[in-house]
């Protein structure tokens, strides 16, 4: 396979990108209200071949059938389907399912085709090898040390609803070498005392994503860069703030051989059962994999459509006891490594 270079470095240590353009028009809610499922598939093999017909764009509710609970251990499938769609099967005695067609009880199976989109393909190999990258590491790593946990941790007041957690760059927002060419340019004051200009560039629908999910979880931005670069970009996001119920910075992360660790336990007064940490580097939920929705890394994109599609994903996990169950039978982080080598690394 082609030689990929992979950067672990802090958000804001991050080489800059070629800067986007701006997105085409307005995003609207109407689009949020036609994206109904967020998943992907379970084996990297499978996503890399498909990867061209499976950019989780949106489908109708027309697009799902289910079928009665099964027993057994929850597991996930997938295959190909004719027409140019991915079929998905997703097995569950809890899964996603339960939202769609039942107030209660268990459905084990559910089957969506994933809308096709264009040059997809490059963008799904990239981000499946980072994530092969990240949980590489991540299996090398050592415990936490529960003194840095109990040092970094911020008690928050007490919530009834389930918690979202978004990383920030490459995830809602990307920096760009130009502030000239950027969406906008913010003047930032860093600690040494210097102020840099900065070029911010927004991801599409991130604006309408964090308005949509704050209306049924609380949301919370935890970044690995630092508090006086974070707050400019955030004040912009959540002018009112009104979205954003609370920020997290470097300073809450933990360090890890040169790594900003986004371990949850950090945040006191929550639990992990209720709680969804959406990041595009893997090795940020190194130790709450099950927490995590690893979303792509955007740098330019202006017809990018993960965000508009994660708040739906988002809100079908609502009725759950337990979202991990879903993002871990959804994404598997706890054996893509190993099925990563098995496809495509080992002969």
């Amino acid at each position: 396979m082609a030689q990929h270079t992979i950067s672990f470095s802090p958000a804001s240590q991050r080489p800059a990108q070629p800067q986007s353009p701006r997105a085409s028009g307005p995003c609207s809610m109407e689009d949020f209200a036609s994206a109904k499922r967020w998943a992907q598939p379970a084996s990297p093999k499978q996503l890399s071949k498909s990867a061209s017909r499976s950019s989780l764009q949106s489908s109708r509710s027309s697009d799902f059938s289910t079928s009665s609970s099964e027993t057994g251990s929850p597991t996930m499938k997938h295959s190909a389907s004719k027409g140019g769609k991915l079929t998905v099967t997703l097995g569950a005695s809890n899964s996603l399912a339960k939202v769609m067609s039942r107030p209660s009880g268990d459905i084990s199976k559910v089957v969506h085709q994933v809308q096709p989109a264009p040059n997809s393909q490059n963008a799904y190999r990239e981000h499946l090898f980072s994530t092969f990258q990240a949980l590489k590491f991540v299996k090398r790593l050592q415990p936490a040390d529960l003194n840095q946990v109990a040092a970094k941790t911020v008690h928050l007041p007490p919530t009834t609803r389930k918690t979202v957690i978004f990383d920030l760059d490459e995830t809602l927002v990307h920096c760009v070498q130009d502030p000239s060419q950027a969406h906008l340019s913010l003047s930032v004051p860093f600690p040494t005392g210097e102020t840099v200009t900065v070029g911010v560039n927004i991801r599409p629908f991130a604006r309408e994503c964090l308005s949509a999910v704050s209306s049924f979880c609380e949301v919370i931005v935890f970044t690995a860069s630092l508090r006086s670069y974070a707050d400019k970009v955030l004040d912009v996001l959540d002018p009112s703030h009104t979205l954003i119920s609370h920020r997290l910075y470097r300073e809450h992360c933990v360090e890890v051989d040169g790594l900003f660790i986004k371990d949850l336990r950090v945040i006191a007064g929550r639990r992990l059962e209720n709680l969804t940490l959406v990041d595009n580097s893997a090795y940020s939920f190194a130790y709450q994999l099950d927490n995590g929705v690893p979303i792509i890394s955007w740098y330019e994109d202006a017809n990018d459509r993960e965000l508009c599609n994660l708040a739906a994903y988002l809100r079908q996990t609502l009725p759950l006891e337990d979202v991990r169950l879903a993002h871990r039978n959804t994404f598997r982080l706890h054996c893509f490594y190993d099925d990563y080598l098995r496809d495509f690394i080992r002969p």
